[in-house]
């Protein structure tokens, strides 16, 4: 089986998580060596206006794809967005 990103276009890797020194979760181990991924501008901005509100994020509102040829038996969707973005904190409300 093979597996592709999940979502189309160009989008830059940040807290790439491979080595303690550059991993912004290090000591979650199921976070360990996870990469977040980000849209940015041209200039390198992944936001327009206040970087407070979630719709401001230009990756807000894209697509995530399933990552391999599967079937997708469930989905969540009462998942509000985070209502502080951009201080590196999330919450879920399950």
């Amino acid at each position: 089986m093979s597996f592709a990103l999940p979502f189309e276009g160009t989008w830059k890797v940040v807290n790439d998580g491979i080595r303690k020194q550059i991993s912004h979760s290090w000591n979650l181990v199921g976070q360990r060596y996870a990469y977040d991924f980000v849209v940015v501008s041209n200039s390198g901005k992944t936001h327009q206006h206040s970087a407070s509100k979630p719709e401001n994020y230009f990756a807000f509102g894209k697509p995530i794809l399933v990552a391999a040829d599967m079937v997708v038996e469930d989905i969540q969707e009462n998942i509000r967005d985070y209502y502080q973005a951009g201080i590196g904190w999330a919450e879920t409300m399950l």
